[in-house]
């Protein structure tokens, strides 16, 4: 579950600040578990910075890094805790509440079911030794339901920027026969997830300029119109996430080579071409379409 996190976080932590995430992890076989990790991901450190301690997370000197790195006023930091068992889950994530209560960072703690510590965690306001936020996550009865499963919501997202994508590309003259352009049935599986990867940071996209995605029928504000600034913000943001996708599956720079997975588009933003640069900023301007092909439509959260 934590190298799953993990994972997730380097395909989807691309923010405005332009920063790679950063991934701190304890446990008490961190370094042997890292190497093995890397070697199913070898060019992990590429989009996500690194720093493990090889601890129990239970002992009060982890406890305390812990803490330390929820201070650094330079992060946001989010804990995540993936133990076996869900009474060691429940304690661990206790006693690091206690430690992070100036700092108000949230806790994600691994639970398998929704009674028991999982309703006790989920109905905490009551309890006195909460000192800051904590979520149950995991559980099984969440997971396992037709939404989560099939994620159909996202799959039409994911759908529709490919048929975008392949409708603009058409118009430039790129050949039909380009493993890029099938049609969605015929789409290999791994340019699926692409595009499906996309559609997940639509919402990391919507947050880096104030906004978040409401059901049609809410109370309307007028419609949101996003200005060439955010548009430029959002496609370098864009840009992180593509690159960061790419290097997780395996690509390297290089002269163009599908085959052996070679682009000479990855690099930093600075170094790409205007051409490629305006199949970000496509993608970043047509998300108010996409969300409304689900229902949902861009609103700019008032403070």
């Amino acid at each position: 579950m934590g190298q799953s996190l993990a994972l997730q976080a380097a395909r989807t932590g691309h923010y405005a600040n332009g920063r790679m995430p950063r991934l701190s992890v304890i446990d008490r076989e961190a370094t042997i578990r890292l190497k093995t990790f890397y070697g199913r991901h070898p060019q992990f450190n590429r989009v996500c910075d690194v720093e493990i301690r090889d601890d129990d997370v239970e002992e009060r000197d982890a406890l305390e890094q812990i803490a330390r790195w929820a201070a650094d006023v330079e992060s946001l930091a989010t804990v995540a805790i993936c133990l076996d068992g869900d009474s060691k889950a429940f304690s661990t994530a206790l006693a690091i509440s206690s430690l992070l209560a100036p700092t108000r960072t949230p806790i994600w703690v691994r639970l398998s079911g929704e009674t028991g510590l999982a309703s006790l965690a989920t109905g905490r306001a009551g309890i006195g030794s909460w000192k800051t936020e904590v979520h149950p996550f995991g559980r099984m009865s969440g997971v396992c339901t037709l939404k989560k499963l099939f994620r159909s919501e996202r799959d039409v997202l994911a759908r529709a920027i490919h048929e975008s994508f392949v409708g603009a590309r058409t118009r430039e003259g790129r050949a039909a026969d380009d493993p890029s352009m099938r049609p969605w049935k015929a789409l290999d599986e791994t340019l699926k997830n692409s595009n499906r990867q996309q559609a997940d940071h639509i919402a990391v996209k919507l947050r880096a300029m104030g906004c978040r995605s409401v059901p049609f029928g809410t109370v309307e504000s007028g419609p949101v119109v996003l200005t060439e600034k955010e548009v430029e913000l959002l496609a370098r943001m864009e840009h992180a996430r593509w690159n960061a996708e790419r290097f997780l599956s395996g690509w390297t720079p290089g002269p163009k080579d599908i085959a052996k997975k070679m682009s000479p588009y990855l690099v930093p933003w600075e170094q790409l071409p205007d051409n490629i640069r305006e199949y970000d900023r496509e993608a970043v301007r047509q998300i108010p379409h996409l969300l409304s092909l689900v229902g949902y439509r861009i609103e700019r959260v008032t403070t």
